[in-house]
């Protein structure tokens, strides 16, 4: 899976395969979110705000875990 590069003061890279979402934040930290639909994804990376979309529409609503 390859990260790619998002604008944001939030979030660094991002990844999508099979309904996990591979989000590297700005801290270095990475975590994977399970079950995000494709919708979902598309939505985040083309948002106008990244950050925001991330925080209002992925963060508190699916399953995560840290992975760095």
């Amino acid at each position: 899976m390859t990260l790619n590069k998002v604008e944001s003061s939030l979030i660094k890279e991002v990844a999508y395969e099979n309904g996990v979402l591979i989000v590297k934040f700005n801290t270095d930290a990475i975590y994977a979110y399970s079950g995000v639909p494709v919708r979902v994804y598309s939505e985040f990376i083309d948002a106008s705000s990244v950050g925001r979309y991330f925080l209002q529409n992925i963060k508190e609503v699916y399953t995560y875990c840290k992975l760095a």
